[in-house]
């Protein structure tokens, strides 16, 4: 039966005469639950329908490979005269290339089950476990145990079959494929991620050669490094977005496209349902999710069964021309979701939450094309570490489904793909409620450079003034629709010297994962430390969790740099490649302080940096610049330096990546620089700390409680003086 299936319900589905009502060629299930499911009925009622069981493996396998190996083993070979009436195929072990699969919580580990020792364990493991499985039940047709792509598993192959990576897990594995699983592999196929669907990596043909139909890839592989022609079950698929409104459409072409490959021998779509409701199976669901759950099973059952294809399709994207891709935006909500919809369905909760949907036609399709142009903008420099735009109204743009309204739809639907453009570059399309006769300049507003096309204009409703000013006025777009301009006049008038038109849509990027640990000075987890990713064209940034571990999802493939602005923390030339995860630890600086003793002599700074060689930038207080280096001075010891003053006033001193600022009234000034805690000496100490300035006050006035006798011997000196 060359039709899609289904995973039925982890648990009592409900209503499992609806689950089976559109007749799925194939049913995969957890042992514990084909009885809730009906799978043995169903299965006597359609006797060609594939039948997959999973087991649980024990997620503690690896404190003893060899006595799991027969536990489980006994286990599912105990459960045979149950399944042999279904012919199953049988699997026993789920995506143990990550971290939470082998009972580890901390996704900082994940690199610990990427590498080749790993493999090589975990391939001992299942082969010693398929043994003890076949020792039993010769006749149980055993399936490879399914990897998540993208960690190391495939080796990256390309369109030859040949690992990138230059290895792959499954060089550990191939063998007991041979011997024990009949080179059928199981294979778990996704276009999307937790924020939701991805539809380049369904739809476009090079990234869908990396996302959803990456089994081409794995076969490819198998032909050509192992000499093995592999079969393929791809047991789990699905998009993370089934409420998507065209979800069932993406089903039906990934459907279309694998099932037409003689080598692909069932396909069964993830998940019928959820009782638990985990956060990781809940965007899969069909009945917790899917919009029109009767019409998407009905279209399912009118499915004609797919032809085999010849011939076989290539490992790099299918052979009939895809649709155009829609563009995409990801919006956070406020209870730290992240949802990746469609643009153009964005925009239907957007424009009439910012502007009255009633009003003049053409200053409703001004502010579609203002709110489009803004949100496009944000596609292409996002606003958030994990997201493009928020549905906050004080930070980005209004969002509020409630408000769709069939009027500002159809303005929506008459600008579709329309955004203001400068120079061929998406604007930023800004805008406020009332500007009060007269918009302004961004930078006299916001500061920063003067962006061109955000110029100051006349508007014609002077009436009170509501907003930042800068950009469209949505009054003065009401009054100018209401006196005949255009929605495309409208938007010349306000963004100067842009022109209307057809965003063009950036190549979607192949991307990979940056995570680490923020590590205090102690080597203690450092929480609430601001993170800033960056390269030539785009800059993001988090803040360290509680156990000072942060991440950066979704990275385009590309080289980058970390930084942690307060610390002055930089770690050059980070290489991101498609599906890999990067660690980078960072730690923070220990905390120098500068003690200051002044004596009567003559007009010199000098002092020991404890280190020979090191380059002092010097900043008199009427500017300009020069250079000392440390260690040229032995006298005051090894990292000793010395430089005439001819005025007084603050010398700015850099240091490495500290900054101290020295306070000069005449007469010889020895600086002594400290590690650590200040030294307990009465006398002026110029504190330079890798600390923020709000943290630095703190410390400091919990000293000052302590010991009021120092009050007025102390100033400080941060990054964000």
């Amino acid at each position: 039966m060359r039709r899609p299936g289904l995973w039925v319900a982890n648990g009592h589905p409900g209503d499992p005469t609806e689950m089976l009502s559109w007749n799925p060629a194939a049913v995969t299930c957890f042992y514990d639950y084909l009885g809730p499911n009906r799978i043995y009925q169903y299965k006597a009622d359609n006797p060609d329908v594939a039948v997959i069981i999973r087991f649980q493996h024990p997620q503690n396998w690896h404190q003893d490979p060899a006595h799991y190996a027969r536990v489980l083993g006994e286990e599912v070979a105990s459960k045979w005269n149950d399944m042999r009436v279904l012919d199953p195929y049988v699997y026993f072990a789920n995506e143990m290339n990550l971290h939470y699969e082998n009972g580890d919580p901390d996704p900082a580990n994940q690199p610990l089950y990427t590498t080749p020792e790993f493999y090589e364990k975990y391939g001992d493991w299942v082969r010693t476990t398929a043994e003890v499985i076949k020792n039993i039940v010769p006749d149980m047709k055993l399936i490879t145990p399914p990897f998540a792509f993208g960690h190391k598993e495939d080796g990256s192959p390309d369109c030859d079959g040949n690992p990138m990576e230059g290895w792959a897990g499954y060089d550990y594995l191939y063998e007991t494929i041979r011997d024990y699983f009949d080179n059928i592999l199981t294979f778990h196929a996704y276009w999307g991620f937790a924020a939701g669907s991805v539809k380049e990596w369904l739809y476009d043909p090079e990234l869908s050669s990396w996302y959803a139909f990456r089994w081409r890839r794995v076969l490819k592989l198998f032909e050509t490094r192992y000499g093995i022609k592999g079969k393929m079950i791809i047991d789990e698929a699905g998009n993370f977005a089934a409420s998507d409104p065209d979800f069932t459409d993406q089903v039906i072409y990934f459907a279309e496209n694998s099932l037409k490959d003689p080598r692909v021998m069932a396909l069964t779509y993830f998940l019928w349902y959820d009782p638990t409701n985990s956060p990781g199976n809940l965007p899969n669901s069909w009945v917790q999710r899917v919009q029109n759950l009767s019409e998407h099973l009905n279209r399912l059952k009118n499915m004609p069964e797919v032809p085999i294809a010849d011939p076989i399709i290539g490992p790099c994207g299918p052979e009939t021309p895809e649709p155009e891709p829609e563009q995409m935006i990801r919006v956070l909500f406020p209870d730290g979701r992240v949802e990746t919809m469609p643009l153009e369905e964005y925009l239907r909760a957007v424009v009439p939450a910012e502007i009255p949907a009633l009003w003049a036609p053409e200053a409703v399709k001004a502010q579609a094309v203002a709110s489009r142009s803004y949100a496009q903008y944000a596609i292409e420099h996002p606003r958030h570490s994990n997201a493009d735009i928020c549905t906050s109204p004080a930070h980005c743009q209004n969002y509020d489904p409630a408000r769709i309204h069939e009027k500002s739809d159809e303005a929506i639907e008459a600008t579709r793909g329309l955004v203001a453009l400068y120079n061929n570059h998406t604007a930023n399309g800004i805008f406020s409620a009332n500007c009060g006769g007269h918009t302004r300049n961004n930078e006299d507003v916001f500061g920063g450079a003067p962006v061109p096309y955000l110029r100051g204009v006349s508007c014609p409703d002077k009436g009170e003034k509501r907003g930042h000013g800068v950009g469209m006025c949505q009054y003065g777009a009401r009054a100018f629709a209401n006196q005949g301009y255009t929605y495309d006049q409208i938007i010349r008038h306000y963004y100067t010297g842009v022109t209307v038109g057809s965003a063009t849509m950036p190549p979607p990027a192949q991307t990979g994962t940056i995570s680490g640990t923020i590590l205090s000075h102690t080597g203690q987890p450092a929480p609430n430390v601001r993170v800033l990713l960056s390269n030539q064209s785009q800059s993001a940034e988090t803040t360290s969790q509680s156990n000072g571990v942060y991440g950066f999802g979704q990275v385009p493939a590309g080289t980058y740099r970390l930084a942690l602005p307060e610390y002055n923390v930089v770690r050059e030339n980070i290489a991101v490649m498609a599906g890999q995860i990067v660690t980078v630890d960072l730690a923070l600086p220990s905390p120098v302080t500068v003690e200051i003793k002044r004596t009567p002599g003559l007009p010199l700074i000098v002092g020991d940096w404890g280190t020979p060689n090191v380059a002092i930038l010097v900043t008199p207080p009427s500017g300009g610049q020069f250079v000392v280096t440390t260690g040229t001075k032995l006298e005051y010891g090894p990292g000793g330096f010395e430089f005439y003053y001819n005025q007084t006033g603050t010398y700015l001193l850099q240091i490495e990546t500290y900054r101290f600022d020295i306070p000069v009234t005449g007469g010889y000034t020895y600086l002594t620089f400290h590690k650590g805690p200040a030294p307990p000496e009465e006398q002026v100490r110029l504190v330079s700390t890798a600390l923020p300035r709000s943290q630095a006050e703190n410390i400091l006035q919990n000293e000052l409680e302590t010991n009021p006798a120092t009050r007025g011997l102390f100033q400080i000196q941060s990054g964000d003086s």
